[in-house]
């Protein structure tokens, strides 16, 4: 994740050997940046944003939303997200009739 985001915003693995090192120096530049939407797509476990260095509650004032995706419900309660919205599977011929008419 850590890699994902930082080349993203022009930093290089080069510059700090720790993880922790890395967490730091991933938030301050979000810090520093500004407004910024973190999206993690298909997150199977609780992940620790301060761990990886994305800064969230209190300690964001504001520099960043995160949005993730999940299967697992328990995911979403695990990582105390402030909203929830459940999205249901659509059957073969809903999904192939949105495909077609996005692809139009």
């Amino acid at each position: 994740i850590w890699g994902c985001y930082s080349e993203q915003l022009g930093m290089s693995y080069s510059s700090c050997e720790t993880e922790y090192g890395r967490a730091n120096q991933l938030r301050a530049r979000i810090k520093r940046k500004g407004k910024i939407l973190v999206i993690l797509d298909d997150v199977s476990a609780k992940i620790k944003l301060t761990e990886i260095g994305i800064p969230h509650g209190n300690e964001h004032n504001g520099c960043c939303k995160v949005l993730l995706t999940t299967c697992r419900e328990p995911v979403c309660a695990s990582m105390e997200c402030q909203k929830t919205i459940p999205v249901e599977l659509l059957e073969d011929k809903e999904s192939w009739d949105l495909f077609k008419e996005r692809l139009a």
